[in-house]
């Protein structure tokens, strides 16, 4: 392994910041959040731990170039290209959609970071997963080690399972509750395997009509149980996807979402995003309202980063601004 990525194989120092409003001062609820955001300025968020074993897995196999998939604000491609540019693996991301006459920031970024943009259409895309596809992939481009979509497969399940490492160190200051936004939901399955049930994971769809993340959660942990030759121990009564604050959909946005997040801003300091911290804060403290979340419990909330792709929703942000007004 070269020392470059050696850089990678060593956990990142994460820190855990209390928050403090009027809703958790009510409910005497002790939330804190795990600012993720903050491991690496560039492979930010859960990202790097998604990476992490897909990287070591590339090198190890003498893989040169790494081949992802993702949209025009994709975090995952822009974490992914940051991270060929800094261990010398070639990248290409192929993007959902016609090529945009003006790139955005993210996609800029991605250029910047040497990462060779496919544009194809949202049909072709859907079948991403397909070996045809996948093989026409490979007579274009070159041979390529796959990492799919968001970085959810099994080796990201195993980076994700280190992201609640030590948080048992201290039994009284250990979460009742840990709650993190899904996209794929590689990062809960991992959360649920590292906690090993001593606290409750719950995941925030991010997705509308999502319904299908249970079974990918499942399947994620038990293919991560034969991977590592362990018998699955994990009781399905330990986690729980929740479906209902989504706010229209994937990176859908309505004024109450935004006023939401900035008035939390405002009074916190943190920063936020839109498609996964916004509404997974939205949904802890509406659960605390419902008591879903008890008097007195404490809440680990997971800052799974995203903050680059807020660049390209400014727009979309302020229009939910107005329409408040």
């Amino acid at each position: 392994m070269s020392m470059k990525l050696q850089e990678v194989s060593d956990s990142p120092q994460i820190t855990i910041q209390r928050l403090s409003d009027d809703l958790c001062s009510k409910y005497g609820v002790k939330l804190d959040v795990m600012r993720l955001d903050k491991v690496d300025a560039e492979l930010s968020g859960n990202k790097w731990f998604k990476l992490k074993y897909n990287l070591m897995h590339a090198h190890a196999c003498n893989y040169k170039r790494l081949l992802s998939f993702g949209g025009y604000y994709s975090n995952h491609l822009h974490a992914l290209a940051a991270a060929g540019h800094r261990f010398g693996f070639q990248t290409i991301g192929v993007i959902r959609g016609a090529e945009p006459q003006e790139y955005g920031p993210t996609l800029q970024d991605l250029v910047k970071y040497g990462m060779c943009l496919k544009f194809v259409s949202r049909e072709s895309y859907r079948n991403k997963t397909c070996d045809t596809f996948l093989s026409t992939l490979k007579e274009e481009l070159g041979d390529f080690f796959l990492i799919p979509e968001g970085g959810s497969n099994v080796l990201g399940v195993k980076g994700c399972t280190e992201i609640v490492t030590g948080l048992w160190s201290d039994p009284s200051s250990a979460p009742d509750y840990i709650v993190m936004g899904c996209g794929t939901g590689a990062t809960l399955a991992g959360v649920i395997l590292g906690t090993q049930g001593r606290c409750k994971a719950l995941g925030v769809s991010a997705l509308k009509g999502a319904q299908y993340l249970e079974q990918n959660v499942l399947d994620l942990m038990a293919e991560f149980a034969k991977y590592e030759g362990i018998a699955p121990a994990v009781s399905r009564d330990s986690w729980q996807i929740y479906h209902d604050y989504h706010f229209g959909g994937f990176a859908k946005l309505t004024p109450e979402l935004v006023s939401f997040m900035d008035e939390f801003t405002t009074g916190s300091g943190l920063p936020l995003e839109p498609v996964y911290v916004g509404k997974t804060l939205y949904a802890v403290h509406d659960l605390i309202r419902k008591a879903v979340i008890p008097e007195g419990a404490r809440v680990l909330l997971v800052h799974t980063g995203g903050l680059q792709g807020v660049r390209g929703m400014e727009a979309q942000m302020q229009k939910q601004r107005n329409r408040a007004v």
